[in-house]
C-alpha cells in the first residue's frame, strides 16, 4: 500500500529539481492508480462519476496531471493536452509545487487553498464539488493505508 516513506519521497521530489520531479510523479500516480481501482469503496464511488475527467495542472513545473474516470475505472497520464469527446466533462485545477506539498502533507485542503485564493479553477461548480468528494475519499484511503 501507499506508505508514508512514499508520501515523504514525493514531497521531497517537489522541492528539487523539475527532471526529477516528472518521472517520479508519473511512476506515484501510476502506482496509486493501480491501488485506487483494486479498492471496493473506491470503485463504488466512481460509478457515479463515469465520463469526468480533473486535469491538475502544476504552473511552476509545467507539469500535467489528467485523471480520467471511464466505466468505473481510473485512467492517468501526464500528456500536455489530449483533446476530450463534449460528453466528457473536466475539472481544470491550476496550482504551484508548494500548494500540492501542503495538500499531500494535509497543511491545508484544496478547499481552504481554494479560498485563500491559491488554487484556480476551470470547470462547473457541480463538478468542482464532485472532484472535492473524491479527493476526500481519496485522502480517506490514503490515511487508511498509512495506518495498516
Amino acid at each position: 500500500m501507499i506508505g508514508a516513506s512514499l508520501i515523504n519521497s514525493i514531497i521531497n521530489m517537489l522541492e528539487g529539481s523539475k527532471e526529477s520531479f516528472k518521472p517520479q510523479m508519473d511512476k506515484f500516480f501510476k502506482n496509486i492508480i493501480k491501488i485506487l481501482n483494486n479498492i471496493k469503496d473506491f470503485k463504488d464511488e466512481l460509478k457515479l462519476y463515469d465520463d469526468f475527467i480533473i486535469h491538475v495542472y502544476i504552473k511552476d513545473l509545467d507539469f500535467n496531471l489528467w485523471i480520467k474516470m471511464i466505466g468505473g475505472s481510473l485512467n492517468y497520464h501526464s500528456n500536455y493536452y489530449e483533446p476530450n469527446p463534449d460528453n466528457l466533462r473536466v475539472v481544470h485545477y491550476i496550482l504551484t509545487s508548494d500548494l500540492i506539498s501542503k495538500i499531500l502533507m494535509r497543511e491545508m485542503t484544496a478547499s481552504e487553498a481554494y479560498f485563500k485564493g491559491l488554487l484556480e479553477f476551470e470547470g462547473e461548480m457541480s463538478d468542482v464539488l464532485i472532484s472535492r468528494n473524491l479527493l476526500n475519499l481519496f485522502f480517506k484511503l490514503l490515511d487508511l493505508s498509512l495506518n495498516e
